[in-house]
């Protein structure tokens, strides 16, 4: 070092250091540089990122002083590298990176190390390089001890404790008396307490001032469900949030999300929203006229026009009130919301005639039933029966089935028009890229599938312990993909593919192919779409086949309240082409060109691949029937042909 020393100067900056950090030291510029010292430019901006992977985590702030070249450090959670190298980008006392680390971390105390790794001292205060851990934050809350100076190499230490968060969402929360629900769906960014809102409708405050406990930022949301007697007519609803807080930075903001409403079962259009600021979010539902009811049980409604006819009996047992529900005829409903009064104990029915003008082909019928209720016992329980029905006085199969909770089931009347074998691959719509097709002609191409599940695992028993994961159970036979469930020595094998595993996948647009499922006790297929990323959720189920019915099933949440659920479409036994459109604002299903469902919330927003795969159920899989039994076939067979997948092109 050439030039005298300024141990005066150096005694104060060991002094300094140790106040800030608790040891002493010194640095000092190298004896020949390297390269010309870069000034300080102006502030600049943080930057988001995330690191890891998991359903909880920590969020820290970071930012620093600029010297030379950024400030890089590593992030460690339990004495383990989460992510590699970052670099600072913030300018320490204007702003911060926000850096979003990931994991699945068991209850208890967890500590956490950002090292810093390449410090520079030019000898002044504004030839400096350092790391600053500004604050860091769990579920909300900001952690003791995680405001630290890192002024010279090495780690900041500080803890967290993880647990379930306290109440588990998603939370159903029931506000207002009366026979109907409007159910509504919310989140919220936390931030020194929960988000705060009302509810009015009409402009009558419903309840009081609720909380809100599910986190948007994990997908999570809660349930609230409004209840109400309504006057035929459009009502408004008012959602206002009372408590906005911001800190300065996107983890230090409390925020108020309505994620959708559903009334009788149907979403309502436009009631998401975004509450970012105090303020109120609007939207309306329609309370369809009540029809007029029988002067006694049995007496004939009709509804609809046209020359044909279908006659569907209907019973009830009844607690407090009737059933209600709503009929279909190819995903259209004829009429409006209908009341049930006979009684199915004493052997009454009612009598509903839907009228219409159906042409050749085949077409399916849904009663839905809308208002279930439950007292905890036999005889306090609201249900709705399907008694069966007639077409021009002949019986129509598959007409008698019980609804005892919620949800539709439905019959199918007419020919299917549609060949007995698969169609051919459909020309991609405008507005849309083709990403990948194939009639399976030249086999299973493991280019477009990847490997069959479970590989590159070891084939082995489901997480149900119902059936054994088998690859074999896959394979391109008469030139259509089939997936096989078979009784063997141990217990029943089926498989499953999909595209994801050959990194292939669309970020909105279409899926068509065709498919038959064969009906057997005990097994169901699935055809849906699965993030690339083999991180669930979300899951869009285009067509799942449980108790041959047509079922499908958009899963946006972790839990079995964030999902919907739909029934709609001819019998899955019998070959039919079926498009899923799936956009920012809704996904739709249609079965031989009619729509089946349609789901206007929760839509995901990432990469998806598109499968089919096998599931055998167990005693207690109630959802599709439970266990095969004596009259399940030892062979049961999904097929499937003609896969197109097609991009948006909204998306880049």
């Amino acid at each position: 070092m050439s030039g005298s020393i300024d141990w005066y100067a150096l005694a104060a900056q060991a002094q300094a250091n140790f106040d800030a950090t608790g040891h002493w030291y010194v640095s000092t510029p190298p004896a020949t540089p390297t390269s010309p010292t870069v000034p300080a430019g102006p502030p600049v901006p943080g930057v988001n990122s995330t690191i890891g992977s998991g359903s909880d985590s920590i969020t820290l702030l970071i930012s620093a002083d600029t010297w030379n070249g950024n400030a890089q450090y590593t992030v460690s959670v339990d004495g383990v590298q989460v992510g590699g190298t970052l670099v600072a980008q913030a300018t320490h006392g204007a702003t911060d990176d926000t850096v979003t680390v990931l994991g699945n971390w068991a209850s208890g105390t967890h500590s956490v190390s950002v090292n810093f790794l390449n410090d520079a001292y030019g000898g002044t205060a504004s030839t400096d390089r350092n790391l600053y851990l500004d604050s860091a934050s769990y579920r909300g809350a900001t952690l003791p001890g995680s405001t630290i100076a890192l002024l010279s190499n090495g780690p900041a230490n500080f803890s967290f404790t993880a647990g379930s968060p306290s109440p588990t969402p998603p939370l159903v929360t029931t506000i207002g008396s009366g026979t109907e629900t409007l159910v509504l769906m919310l989140s919220q960014d936390a931030y020194n307490g929960d988000a705060q809102y009302t509810v009015s409708v009409d402009g009558v405050q419903v309840g009081g001032a609720l909380s809100a406990h599910a986190s948007h930022a994990t997908g999570q949301h809660e349930t609230l469900n409004v209840l109400g007697n309504w006057a035929p007519g459009p009502h408004s609803v008012s959602i206002s949030f009372l408590n906005d807080a911001y800190g300065g930075t996107v983890a230090a903001d409390r925020n108020l999300y309505l994620e959708g409403a559903s009334f009788h079962g149907t979403p309502v259009a436009g009631s998401s929203a975004a509450l970012m600021s105090a303020g109120s979010a609007a939207f309306s539902f329609i309370e369809p006229a009540a029809p007029t009811p029988p002067a006694t049980p049995g007496g004939p409604i009709t509804i609809g026009t046209g020359a044909n006819s279908i006659v569907l009996k209907l019973s009830e047992d009844a607690y407090k009130g009737d059933a209600q529900y709503t009929v279909t005829v190819d995903g259209v409903q004829v009429g409006g919301i209908q009341t049930a009064h006979a009684s199915h104990a004493a052997g009454e029915h009612d009598t509903l005639i839907i009228n219409g003008n159906w042409g050749t082909g085949q077409h399916f019928v849904n009663v839905t039933f809308l208002n279930d209720a439950w007292g905890q016992t036999a005889g306090a329980d609201r249900n709705l029966y399907m008694d069966g029905a007639t077409l021009d006085g002949v019986a129509l199969p598959n007409s008698v089935k019980p609804l005892l909770s919620a949800g539709t089931a439905g019959f199918v009347f007419g020919q299917a028009v549609n060949s007995p074998s698969p169609g051919h691959l459909v020309a991609v719509q405008a507005g849309y890229t083709l990403v990948m097709q194939d009639d399976f002609s030249n086999g299973y191409d493991h280019a477009k599938w990847g490997d069959p599940f479970p590989l590159p695992s070891a084939n082995g028993p489901s997480n149900s312990g119902a059936y054994i994961w088998d690859s074999t159970s896959v394979g391109v036979r008469s030139n259509e993909l089939q997936i096989t469930f078979t009784q063997e020595a141990d217990g029943w094998h089926t498989t499953g593919f999909n595209s994801f595993r050959a990194g292939i996948g669309i970020h909105f647009g279409t899926v068509d192919f065709d498919a038959k499922v064969d009906y057997a006790q005990g097994t169901v297929a699935a055809f849906l779409m699965w993030p690339t990323t083999d991180t669930w959720p979300p899951e869009i189920d285009i067509l799942e086949t449980p108790k041959n019915q047509a079922m499908h099933t958009l899963h946006f949440g972790s839990g079995n309240a964030d999902a919907v659920i739909k029934f709609g479409g001819p019998d899955p036994s019998q070959w039919h082409h079926y498009q899923m459109t799936w956009l920012p604002n809704i996904v739709e299903i249609r079965t031989d060109g009619v729509l089946s469902a349609s789901f206007n919330y929760g839509i995901p927003d990432t990469m998806m691949g598109f499968g089919a795969l096998g599931v055998v159920g167990g005693p207690g899989d109630g959802w599709m029937g439970g266990a095969p039994d004596a009259s399940t076939p030892a062979l049961v067979t999904a097929h499937l042909d003609n896969v197109v997948l097609a991009q948006w092109n909204g998306i880049a």
